[in-house]
Parts: C-alpha cells; sequence; structure tokens
C-alpha cells in the first residue's frame, strides 16, 4: 500500500489539531503564530519554546532546485506553498 501524505496548511488551529490527532496531548504541546522577530512581538510568543518551523514563499530558483532534486533521485517530489511561520512550544 502507497504512503499517504495529508496536505496541511501554515495555521497553527489546523496544526495543532494534527499533532493532537497523532497522540501529543493539548497540555503537552501546540503551535502559535510568530508576527515578527521584533522584541515585543517575540514577548507574545509562550515560553519555553521547544521548535521553530520557518515557512516562507517558494521563488523561481527554489522550484529550480526542486525538480532538479526530484530527477536526481528516484523521488516523486510534490510542489508545497508555504508563507507563514508558526512556534511549537510545551508549556511548563
Amino acid at each position: 500500500m502507497g504512503k499517504r501524505w495529508i496536505p496541511l496548511e501554515a495555521n497553527p488551529d489546523v496544526m495543532n489539531q494534527f499533532i493532537w490527532g497523532l497522540g501529543v496531548t493539548e497540555g503537552e504541546a501546540q503551535f502559535c503564530d510568530v508576527y515578527g522577530l521584533d522584541d515585543e512581538l517575540l514577548a507574545m510568543v509562550p515560553q519555553p519554546v521547544l521548535a521553530v518551523i520557518f515557512l516562507y514563499p517558494l521563488t523561481s530558483l527554489d522550484e529550480k532546485v526542486e525538480e532538479y532534486d526530484a530527477s536526481a533521485t528516484s523521488t516523486a517530489g510534490g510542489k508545497v506553498r508555504l508563507c507563514l511561520f508558526c512556534l511549537l512550544f510545551v508549556p511548563p
């Protein structure tokens, strides 16, 4: 049976539902938006931070690299458009 990819949008609510569906408890970890890297904006991010997922728009150069990588390996590549970034944090 082939592997199934579940498309996810760059939305903390969607990502939270996904990880909670995998068995992570709601009090254990969750995603949130980061609106900027200024001190005031970072102060709004719940602590502690476990990881950062940085999502950005793809350029034509990124697409060329993706096409090259897909042709250089036997892996079939799909295109994923990402434009936000989120933080995953673990409450104390």
